[in-house]
């Protein structure tokens, strides 16, 4: 049956042929553009990547950077002993708001309370929106997160299959 639908569909080669010419007019032009990206590049003294795609990063940059004396980059890495988590910095600065704050409000609060990140927007609204969810003492409310000690907002593995809904196993014997 779709056979016979495919067999009778009717396709305008016109409106096809004229999309593939748009296409191919945005192909050239973006080879032109990169032409001419690659000739400023070679005036301004860069050498142009070789290969296509993102560039691989190994392993050993911050190491070296490490050796010479210089800081490594990226998060990756662990928190000096003694500094204060995001997880620490969400809850203070939801205790003295107060009151519900949005998790985009939040990042910027976080921030301006000397939280200090190397991380993009959107990846450390996620770690902001993480760490407070996982806070012992903020709930997610309709109106953004809040401040409630002793509430248990934070969970766990056990905490998520209760929420779901799932039983406990038995123990094999």
């Amino acid at each position: 049956m779709n056979d016979m639908l495919a067999r009778r569909a009717f396709v305008d080669t016109s409106a096809l042929n004229a999309a593939l010419r748009d296409i191919e007019d945005a192909i050239a032009y973006n080879e032109r553009l990169r032409e001419h990206i690659l000739g400023i590049m070679q005036l301004a003294g860069q050498a142009p990547r070789a290969t296509r795609g993102r560039p691989r990063q190994s392993g050993g940059s911050s190491a070296v950077a490490r050796q010479a004396g210089g800081k490594r980059r990226g998060g990756s890495g662990r928190r000096p002993p003694g500094e204060k988590s995001l997880k620490d910095y969400v809850g203070e600065v939801l205790q003295k708001v107060g009151q519900p704050v949005r998790p985009r409000d939040l990042t910027k609060l976080v921030l301006q309370a000397g939280y200090e990140t190397s991380a993009k927007p959107e990846s450390f609204y996620t770690a902001v929106f993480t760490a407070a969810r996982a806070h012992p003492d903020v709930v997610n409310t309709e109106n953004g997160f809040l401040y409630k000690p002793g509430a248990g907002g934070g969970t766990t593995k056990k905490g998520k299959a209760a929420k779901r809904g799932r039983k406990k196993r038995a123990k094999k014997a």
